[in-house]
């Protein structure tokens, strides 16, 4: 949209998602600010029951689940923070995609996101978490294609 603004002015329903888009900035940063500061927590908690969950997980695997964990994590929260969807399909999704073509873990990721969102909701408001519900939607449905 803002893009197209350097050719022309915004129409009507632009300027209204612009508007939309800054009155809810305060509530989606501070929604940002306290995963980034939960991060650690959640994703431990997260790792820790996905091994209870799934002893037959090699290290190597673990250590996959972990650094994916943290991509979808962060580029949830960041595309959250924009309300942009295809922001996260580019940085997160795609790369998952990819990751299970090559390494056997479509079910220790359908588990991973399953514990993510209930350690979700165990640690955020139900203000925040309304707001990062709908990117980790999004990668759930990605994950069962």
């Amino acid at each position: 949209m803002l893009i197209q603004a350097e050719s022309r002015f915004l129409k009507p329903d632009e300027l209204d998602q612009l508007k939309a888009f800054l009155h809810s900035w305060p509530e989606r940063q501070q929604a940002y600010q306290t995963l980034r500061e939960r991060e650690a927590s959640l994703v431990q908690q997260t790792l820790n029951q996905l091994e209870r969950d799934r002893p037959d997980l090699s290290a190597p695997l673990l250590a996959i689940c972990q650094q994916d964990l943290l991509l979808i994590l962060r580029q949830s929260a960041m595309a959250m923070l924009m309300t942009d969807e295809g922001l996260l399909r580019e940085r997160a999704i795609d790369w998952i995609e990819d990751q299970l073509q090559m390494y056997p873990l479509q079910s220790a990721y359908e588990a991973m996101i399953r514990i993510l969102n209930a350690q979700l909701k165990q640690q955020l408001g139900s203000q925040e978490m309304e707001l990062i519900r709908p990117y980790m939607t999004q990668v759930q449905v990605a994950l069962l294609v």
